[in-house]
C-alpha cells in the first residue's frame, strides 16, 4: 500500500486543490475542428478502438470558438456491429482528411489534420455525426480589390 503524503511531499491538503472546471458541450451544430488526439487502444473486453479528440476552432458562422469534441472507432471487435460501423465511419473520417480512397492507417498522420465535424446530441450524449473535408467547408479568400496601376516613374528599379 502506498502512503500519498509521502508520495507528494508531505503537508497535503485535499481541500486546498482547485476543483475541475465543468466541461459543457459546445451547442449542436458545424464545425471546422482540428484532431489533436488519437489512440488506439484496447478495452477490457479485447476490442480495439480508435480515440480521437478533437479542437473545435470555428462554427458554421465563422465565429472562433473553443471546445473538444469525441469520438470513438471500434477497429476490432466481437461485436460484429460494431466492428463494421466502426470502420465505416473510421473510412469518412479518414478520407475526409486525406481524400477518397486514401485510408492513412497510421494514426500519428491524423494530429494536426482539419476537418468538418457535425455534433448532435441524442439523449445525455453528443456524438459526431459527420465529418467531411474542410477544403470544401471554408470559403475562397476573398480577392483584394483592384487598384489603379501605380504611375510610371522616370527611375527604373535597377537604377536605385
Amino acid at each position: 500500500m502506498s502512503n500519498l503524503s509521502e508520495i507528494v511531499g508531505g503537508g497535503f491538503n485535499p481541500n486546498e486543490i482547485e476543483d475541475s472546471p465543468s466541461f459543457e458541450n459546445l451547442p449542436d451544430g458545424k464545425y471546422i475542428s482540428e484532431v489533436e488526439k488519437a489512440d488506439v487502444v484496447t478495452e477490457d473486453d479485447g476490442s480495439v478502438v480508435l480515440k480521437v479528440q478533437y479542437a473545435c476552432l470555428q462554427n458554421a458562422s465563422g465565429q472562433e470558438v473553443k471546445g473538444k469534441a469525441f469520438e470513438r472507432f471500434t477497429m476490432k471487435s466481437d461485436n460484429e456491429k460494431s466492428q463494421k460501423w466502426g470502420r465505416i465511419f473510421w473510412k469518412e473520417f479518414v478520407e475526409a482528411m486525406f481524400g477518397q480512397g486514401q485510408l492513412e492507417a497510421e494514426s500519428d498522420l491524423y494530429l494536426g489534420q482539419c476537418l468538418q465535424i457535425e455534433l448532435k446530441t441524442k439523449g445525455e450524449y453528443q456524438n459526431v455525426s459527420s465529418r467531411k473535408s474542410v477544403n470544401s467547408q471554408l470559403s475562397a479568400p476573398t480577392p483584394a480589390p483592384a487598384t489603379a496601376p501605380a504611375p510610371a516613374t522616370t527611375t527604373k528599379p535597377w537604377e536605385r
